[in-house]
């Protein structure tokens, strides 16, 4: 639980100067590749930050110029994070409905085009 505190707090203090600069980016330019980029690069901090080490295996078989779907049987929280930031290209995912109402997250995912 401490772990995932500390992977919590890394990702939200990198992640307010970052949205700060980002997002208006994203919104003034429709491109989202360099928000996305950032918050792929903050959650990997994160991760290290809290030791912790992500394998990955099989990269190689996701074919380059294709649409794919990945499933994942999550454990917890940490897990979809580290997922998604480690698939090759920009990619978009499921999430819960609650958590677009978030404040600022929220807001991100949709300009993300996640799918509710």
């Amino acid at each position: 639980m401490i772990v995932s505190l500390l992977v919590f707090v890394v990702i939200v203090a990198l992640s307010l100067p970052a949205a700060a600069i980002f997002i208006p980016l994203a919104v003034i330019t429709g491109n989202v590749g360099p928000l996305y980029a950032v918050t792929c690069w903050i959650v990997s901090v994160g991760y290290r930050v809290a030791g912790i080490r992500i394998w990955v295996e099989g990269r190689e078989n996701v074919p380059a110029g294709q649409a794919c779907i990945f499933m994942a049987n999550h454990v917890s929280n940490l897990d979809p994070p580290a997922l998604i930031s480690r698939i090759p290209g920009r990619t978009s995912a499921f999430a819960k409905r609650s958590v677009f109402n978030l404040p600022i997250f929220g807001y991100c995912l949709k300009l993300a085009e996640y799918i509710r």
